[in-house]
């Protein structure tokens, strides 16, 4: 069942985030047709199952990505949000590069922060 709330929360997450990136690089290319906001409730639906039947023993077979593969995903996530924080901030003209480089360094800071805690949690135990 753990399985099951999973691969529902993982899928409905990735589904979310790629159709609302589809969503905003052409305007009411999702919405017009459904609400993508139907994947966040269902990624909400499945993390609640998910953590009522996470067992802290299968920790080892939950590997959130491995040095490779989690340098890729942060490397990917700055670039999306350096992007998406370029183009949204003409606003801020002079200040918009200082913006979109530190909005892209939210992935390393986010990752670095959830490992330290993982650490913290250990040494507790």
């Amino acid at each position: 069942m753990m399985n099951v709330a999973k691969t529902g929360f993982l899928t409905s997450l990735t589904s979310y985030a790629v159709f609302m990136l589809a969503d905003y690089a052409r305007p009411g290319f999702v919405s017009y047709v459904f609400s993508v906001h139907w994947f966040l409730l269902s990624a909400l639906i499945f993390g609640i199952w998910w953590s009522f039947t996470y067992n802290e023993s299968q920790d080892d077979q939950i590997v959130i990505g491995s040095l490779v593969g989690g340098l890729f995903a942060k490397i990917v996530l700055s670039v999306v949000i350096f992007i998406i924080f370029w183009r949204v901030g003409q606003g801020f003209q002079d200040m918009r590069g200082f913006l979109a480089l530190s909005s892209a360094s939210l992935p390393w800071l986010t990752f670095s922060m959830l490992k330290g805690e993982k650490k913290i949690n250990d040494s507790k135990n």
